[in-house]
């Protein structure tokens, strides 16, 4: 036997895979049927590292455009992420959506907060979009979750990202901006 092995830090194909959608309660009571258009985005510290302002800004126009859609954001309000602290003690959720509110049909928007990894994967399965936008970073489990339960991703063009999804195969790949 080997002194020593590599275990990648990937997916647990057991657990996250594909799999039939089934309907997902929401926290007002009302539940999402299998087939309903859903876009997901999961941000753990809801902060813009991750592309949270990108999504926020594109889903007032694909709200109109997609008058049956749903967003599902699943990921903890914090002051602080991975990056800069979000300005007058407010948090990153509070200081990219409220500007917005006017625009969206927040009916159709689902702050789910941090959620216990097995609804994750339900909502991934639901999802007909996955959208994972972020700054140039290693390839993550926000990442690598998605592609394991065989979501359509939307992204960026960011260097770690090309060698997992291929633009128009699996995902769409377009400008982070």
């Amino acid at each position: 036997r080997p002194l020593v092995r590599v275990i990648h830090e990937g997916v647990d194909v057991e657990a996250i895979r594909p799999g039939p959608a089934a309907p997902f309660a929401l926290d007002d009571g009302r539940t999402l049927s299998p087939g309903t258009p859903v876009i997901t985005h999961i941000n753990n510290q809801m902060e813009p590292l991750r592309g949270l302002h990108v999504f926020a800004r594109a889903l007032p126009r694909l709200l109109r455009e997609a008058t049956d859609a749903h967003a599902i954001l699943i990921g903890e309000e914090k002051t602080r992420g991975y990056g800069a602290i979000a300005p007058g003690g407010r948090t990153w959720k509070q200081v990219i959506f409220e500007p917005l509110e006017p625009e969206l049909d927040l009916s159709r928007v689902h702050f789910l907060g941090r959620v216990p990894h097995a609804r994750m994967l339900a909502a991934l399965r639901l999802s007909t979009a996955h959208v994972y936008y972020t700054y140039p970073f290693v390839l993550s489990w926000s990442l690598t979750d998605p592609l394991g339960s065989r979501c359509f991703l939307i992204d960026c063009h960011a260097q770690a990202i090309r060698y997992a999804i291929e633009d128009g195969v699996n995902g769409r790949l377009l400008p982070f901006l």
